[in-house]
């Protein structure tokens, strides 16, 4: 198994929200040569939810988990999975031909 640069930059993502429930955008940026919120738009978009619930919250820089967001980090990180994001995407074609 090989990983590819995108299963690295997802993987890193996620571990910076689950060990730290804060992630930075700069060193992202400059690590893997991606300005972060233009990679990771469709991502953003499916926290949304999440940010109204009040369990994240974006700034200009980065991400941050609040104290009830802990509780549910495992979701949180699920916006950042490829295979989430292809479910998800699935799931709404197949409503939307309904």
């Amino acid at each position: 198994l090989v990983l590819s640069a995108e299963d690295c930059l997802r993987r890193d993502v996620i571990k910076a929200l689950i060990c730290n429930f804060k992630l930075d955008f700069a060193p992202f940026e400059s690590r893997y040569g991606i300005q972060f919120t233009e990679h990771f738009n469709e991502d953003l978009a499916l926290l949304q939810p999440l940010m109204e619930d009040g369990l994240i919250k974006q700034s200009a820089t980065g991400l941050q988990v609040s104290p009830k967001g802990r509780l549910l980090i495992r979701n949180i990180c699920l916006c950042f999975e490829t295979s989430a994001i292809f479910a998800y995407y699935l799931i709404s074609k197949l409503i939307g031909k309904r």
